[in-house]
C-alpha cells in the first residue's frame, strides 16, 4: 500500500506538469523552471509528510505547526490513499522496538545506495559528468526541427542538423519569464550590439529590444541581422523571432550557430550552440566571402495569407 501510494503521488505529479504546462506553456517551455516548481511542491508538502509517516505522526504532536501542517496532512492523505492502511501501519511499527525500527531503516537505505553505486560508478542515477561539461561540443534533437523530437529546444532551432540550400532558417523562442529583464536592459543590450537608432513606434520597438537580448555568432563571429519576425510555431507551440540568415559563402563541412543571452553589462552567456554542416562550399574564386564577413539577410515577401 505504501508503495501504491508513492505511485499514486507520481500520478499527481504528472497532472501538475499537465495542467502548469497547458495553462502556462511559454513560462514552463524552460525545463528547469518546471523542475524547481515541481521541486518546491515537494519539499512543502511531500518531504513533511513522508517524515510524519516515518515517524509515526510525530509532526502532528507539535500544536504550534498544526495550522500549517493540516492542511497539508489532509491533502497528501487523500491523494496517497493512506486513511485506507495508515492504521496498519502505525500499529505493527507500534510493536516492534525502535532500535530494530531505526537500524532496518539504515539498513534499507545503505542497500539502496550501495545498489545505485554499483550499477553507476558517478552515483547520481546516470548523469553524465562528461556530457554535462561538454557545452559547445555537444548537441541535441531539439535544435533542428526535421527531427521531431518530443521537446524542442528552449533557446533556439534551426531547420535541419543539414544545409543543402545555403539559408539558415533561425527561430529564437521568446522567453516569458524573462520579459521584466529585457525591457529593463533593452537600452543598454542595444547599445551593446550597435543598434543606435531612435525607434518611436511601440511595435518595432518590442521587437528591437527582444532581438537585442539575444546575440548570434557563427564560427565566434558575430551576425549582422537586420529584420526579424514574431512567429508562432504551430508544430513546437512556441513563440518567438524568426528571421533568414545566408550562409552560402560558409566552406563546405561543420559550422556552428551561437545563440547568446546579453545582460545589458557587456556581457553575455551562452544559451545555445547548435553546429550544423553544410552541403555546399563557397567560390574560392570570390574575394570577401569568408567566414568572418558579415552575414547577408534574405528579406522575406510579405505574407498573402
Amino acid at each position: 500500500m505504501a508503495t501504491i501510494s508513492v505511485c499514486f503521488y507520481g500520478i499527481f505529479i504528472i497532472l501538475l506538469v499537465w495542467i502548469f504546462g497547458s495553462v502556462a506553456n511559454e513560462y514552463f517551455s524552460v525545463g528547469s523552471r518546471m523542475d524547481d516548481f515541481l521541486g518546491t511542491v515537494t519539499c512543502i508538502i511531500a518531504l513533511p509528510y513522508f517524515f510524519d509517516f516515518l515517524t509515526l505522526g510525530l509532526l502532528k504532536r507539535f500544536k504550534f505547526i498544526q495550522a500549517v501542517y493540516k492542511p497539508i496532512y489532509w491533502f497528501m492523505s487523500i491523494i496517497t490513499l493512506a486513511s485506507l492502511y495508515r492504521g496498519i501501519y502505525y500499529g505493527l511499527l507500534s510493536q516492534l522496538n525502535r532500535k530494530y525500527l531505526i537500524a532496518g531503516v539504515l539498513l534499507f537505505v545503505s542497500i539502496t545506495a550501495t545498489s545505485i553505486k554499483s550499477v553507476n560508478q558517478s552515483g547520481k542515477m546516470g548523469r553524465s559528468e562528461m556530457m554535462v561539461r561538454t557545452l559547445g561540443s555537444s548537441t541535441i534533437d531539439g535544435y533542428y526541427r526535421d527531427q521531431n523530437p518530443d521537446r524542442f529546444s528552449t533557446w533556439a532551432h534551426i531547420q535541419s542538423a543539414t544545409i543543402e540550400n545555403g539559408v539558415l532558417e533561425v527561430f529564437l523562442v521568446h522567453k516569458v519569464q524573462y520579459e521584466r529583464l529585457i525591457i529593463e536592459s533593452c537600452d543598454d543590450n542595444r547599445v551593446y550590439v550597435g543598434d543606435l537608432r531612435i525607434i518611436e513606434s511601440p511595435v518595432e520597438k518590442n521587437i528591437a529590444c527582444l532581438v537585442a537580448f539575444c546575440e548570434l555568432k557563427i564560427d565566434g563571429e558575430p551576425v549582422k541581422v537586420d529584420r526579424f519576425f514574431m512567429r508562432e510555431l504551430a508544430s513546437t507551440e512556441q513563440t518567438g523571432l524568426f528571421t533568414w540568415i545566408d550562409v552560402s559563402h560558409l566552406s563546405k563541412g561543420i559550422h556552428r550557430l551561437e545563440v547568446c543571452a546579453n545582460n545589458g553589462k557587456d556581457e553575455h552567456s551562452l544559451a545555445a550552440n547548435i553546429p550544423f554542416y553544410q552541403t555546399s562550399g563557397s567560390n574560392p574564386n570570390i574575394i570577401g566571402l569568408g567566414v568572418n564577413d558579415p552575414l547577408k539577410v534574405i528579406e522575406a515577401l510579405p505574407a498573402s495569407d
